[in-house]
């Protein structure tokens, strides 16, 4: 049986609920991409852990109204 890594599950579970809240609010990947002049496959990056843009995180906290610890609780703020 092949070993889970841990950090990868718990990057999914953040990515999923980042999901649901944007689901919840109505606010789509798309419509974050075209705010912050990214596209929308960098978003979906930075949802998932994939990648860290830390103003685009707390942008993303502070308009799902979830403080960044909880949204983002494996990134370190710079």
């Amino acid at each position: 049986m092949p070993k889970k890594d841990i950090a990868t599950n718990k990057t999914t579970r953040q990515g999923i609920k980042i999901k649901i809240l944007l689901l919840e609010t109505g606010i789509t990947q798309s419509a974050l991409a075209e705010r912050f002049a990214v596209s929308q496959a960098f978003i979906s990056q930075v949802i998932s852990g994939k990648s860290k843009s830390y103003p685009i995180q707390k942008a993303i906290s502070k308009i799902l109204k979830v403080p960044f610890e909880e949204l983002w609780s494996n990134n370190i703020s710079p």
